[in-house]
């Protein structure tokens, strides 16, 4: 894998385009973030982008991007990440969209550092990441697949191909309004109390998209 710069690799593939287009995207996934949250406090992670199958198979497996935390190994890869890591797979990288799921998942990165140990539902750190990184694109998906995202299994729910990013919407939409019911502060407070130990449903109560 060929460094491009600080933590972050592509294959020997890329093109001079591509490298610079992915230098760009990270930069500004960083912004994004920080942006969002005020600051970055979670450690940088690795990143690694692959853009041929046997790449993808070797370090993410069947994923297409994920973040990854440290000593994990993706279901069906190979790899077992040695720091916490973003992976993403494009057979190009110029265009917007792989800079859209670059900030997705540098979400998740300060997003779980900023809870810690504690537990959020996934529908809410996908929700998170979705309402952050612009990705997957929510402009003309309405559909609410998910009666209460309390009870429902949220994983087996976006496996369904024909309802994923509909559902990653979904939870955007709850975790916005949720944010413009309480307020951005409110949410800094929620994820560090959940890191002090409490519990996510003590702390953010009722759903507000109900």
């Amino acid at each position: 894998m060929l460094a491009i710069c600080d933590g972050v690799y592509v294959e020997s593939t890329a093109t001079a385009d591509d490298q610079l287009a992915l230098r760009q995207s990270v930069a500004g996934a960083y912004t994004t973030v920080t942006k969002f949250y005020g600051e970055f406090t979670a450690p940088h992670p690795q990143m690694i982008f692959c853009q041929t199958q046997a790449c993808r198979a070797y370090f993410m497996g069947s994923y297409a991007g994920v973040y990854s935390p440290l000593g994990f190994k993706l279901p069906n890869a190979t790899y077992t990440a040695g720091k916490p890591t973003i992976f993403i797979t494009y057979t190009g990288f110029v265009g917007q969209a792989h800079s859209l799921t670059v900030a997705h998942e540098l979400t998740h990165t300060e997003t779980l550092y900023r809870y810690g140990g504690g537990g959020v539902p996934s529908w809410f750190n996908e929700g998170i990441a979705t309402l952050v990184g612009n990705y997957p694109d929510c402009s003309s998906q309405t559909a609410n697949y998910v009666v209460d995202f309390r009870t429902a299994d949220f994983e087996a729910a976006v496996a369904d191909s024909s309802k994923g990013d509909a559902i990653y919407c979904q939870a955007s939409r709850e975790v916005n309004a949720w944010i413009v019911a309480n307020g951005k502060p409110k949410l800094l407070d929620l994820l560090a109390g959940v890191k002090a130990g409490n519990q996510f449903y003590t702390l953010y109560g009722n759903l507000i998209n109900r």
